[in-house]
């Protein structure tokens, strides 16, 4: 059969056909014809397609394919496969092909067909870089993620998942997720939540975040924080489950509540500042040691316990702190709020953060009133027995002296050898030097005897007794 047989209906069917169409020549490949769907569709006018080769639409990146020729036997219908073909714009389109040959005008040539699928292209790589993301962000991923269809049972398990609850995702894929990752005494409660929601589209956890116990492989029972949605557009439904251990958060959490109580209750006043000085936090330590309730000083400048006599003593503590110096056992005074003031001896450390940036100040202060009070009684009282130690001695010294005195008086007749003996016993016992002089008859006194600890004073003392008589 050949178009001309039938040329009318032939050219109804071509020239009108929506698909992009043409014939050419199977020997030089050249355009013999072209529908008006090519014409729109590629931007050439039908001149221009007559005047080049199938090869001059295709774009120059395209593999080369065996030449077509009319020697080589070729089947009446042909699926050529998909093509880069360039359009006079510029623009780059893929299009499918469906070939046949036929007899033009005495020609051996082919008829061809264009479906474009440049947007089913670009749709499909978008769906596969979509699918390639997904899948880079479950491989990725720090959370478990774990996605179940309507019936309970495994269709995702990543990496994240398996190292949070110790299951190969092979062993898991396909099994109930009850079974594996839900305690014993939960999963009847989570079969029926979703039996609920498949019957009435109501649920309790979906789009929420919320806190749950998850077991291990190994039989532990653990803490994560879970987040629950359906995919988008699944029917039936399909859900996807975002798991994080909150094991050491969990542990943090009770510590910090445990540190909290032991502040709270201790005697000692705790409380926080900014570099600034700002009050941050008060304890109840610090309410009952300076007075001030918390309300009453939280944001208020530390400076409010500060006596007047001190005036620059908290500006240089916070430059210290600034260089992350800890001042630690500093004995001072502060200020109550009944105006009196206390003893306190104060630890105070720099609060960094995880890189070392100095954020805020923490003190602990300690009364030590009544600790001060009582040593200044007890210095006051060893002073006190140290003198009367002192004056016991001195009286123990004067009595030896006064019995050894008359002793030497008794023992000798001799005045004058008696009472340099007795000055002799003075000198160190009771004094440095010792001057004894007599008054005679005639009323005038007479230098009996002199003594010193240095015997060369002996003379600097007659010296100044000539110059300065008695």
């Amino acid at each position: 059969m050949t178009l001309r047989d039938n040329a009318e209906s032939f050219r109804l069917m071509f020239a009108n056909n929506p698909l992009p169409m043409w014939v050419y020549d199977l020997k030089d490949l050249k355009f013999i014809e072209v529908n008006t769907a090519a014409v729109a569709h590629y931007g050439y006018t039908r001149d221009e397609f007559l005047a080049m080769r199938i090869g001059d639409i295709r774009h120059p990146n395209e593999a080369p394919r065996p030449p077509a020729d009319a020697t080589r036997q070729r089947p009446g219908l042909q699926l050529t496969g998909e093509w880069r073909h360039r359009c006079k714009d510029g623009r780059v389109i893929d299009v499918y092909l469906v070939s046949h040959t036929l007899e033009f005008d005495g020609r051996s040539a082919v008829l061809v067909a264009a479906l474009d699928i440049t947007e089913r292209k670009r749709a499909l790589a978008a769906v596969e870089q979509s699918e390639a993301q997904k899948s880079a962000i479950l491989r990725g991923a720090l959370d478990g993620i774990i996605t179940i269809d309507h019936r309970g049972r495994i269709l995702e398990f990543n990496p994240a998942a398996e190292a949070i609850f110790k299951h190969r995702r092979k062993d898991v894929l396909g099994r109930e997720l009850a079974t594996l990752i839900v305690p014993q005494g939960l999963r009847d409660g989570h079969r029926q939540g979703l039996e609920r929601y498949l019957a009435t589209g109501e649920s309790a956890i979906l789009d929420k975040r919320i806190e749950i116990t998850a077991l291990r492989a190994t039989g532990e029972e653990f803490p994560v924080e879970l987040a629950v949605i359906r995919d988008p557009g699944s029917d039936p439904p399909v859900f996807t489950g975002f798991v994080r251990d909150i094991t050491e958060r969990k542990r943090a959490e009770e510590a910090l509540v445990r540190l909290a109580g032991i502040v709270e209750s201790s005697d000692d006043a705790i409380y926080g500042a900014t570099l600034d000085g700002i009050i941050t936090n008060w304890n109840q330590g610090a309410e009952r040691i300076y007075g001030y309730r918390a309300e009453d000083v939280i944001g208020r400048h530390a400076s409010l316990l500060m006596p007047p006599d001190r005036p620059d003593e908290l500006s240089d503590i916070l430059a210290r702190l600034r260089g992350s110096e800890r001042i630690t056992n500093f004995e001072t005074s502060r200020m109550r709020s009944d105006g009196r003031q206390i003893a306190v001896s104060v630890t105070i450390s720099p609060m960094a953060d995880a890189a070392g940036n100095i954020l805020g100040v923490s003190a602990i202060a300690r009364d030590v009133t009544e600790r001060k009070r009582l040593e200044e009684e007890r210095e006051t009282l060893v002073a006190q027995e140290r003198q009367a130690r002192t004056e016991a001695e001195l009286v123990k010294q004067r009595l030896a002296f006064l019995a050894e005195a008359s002793k030497q008086l008794a023992s000798s007749l001799d005045y004058r050898s008696t009472l340099t003996k007795v000055a002799q016993l003075a000198v160190p016992a009771l004094a440095d030097w010792c001057v004894i002089d007599a008054l005679d008859e005639d009323d005038t006194i007479r230098r009996v005897t002199v003594t010193h600890v240095d015997p060369s004073k002996i003379d600097l003392a007659a010296e100044f007794e000539r110059r300065y008589p008695p």
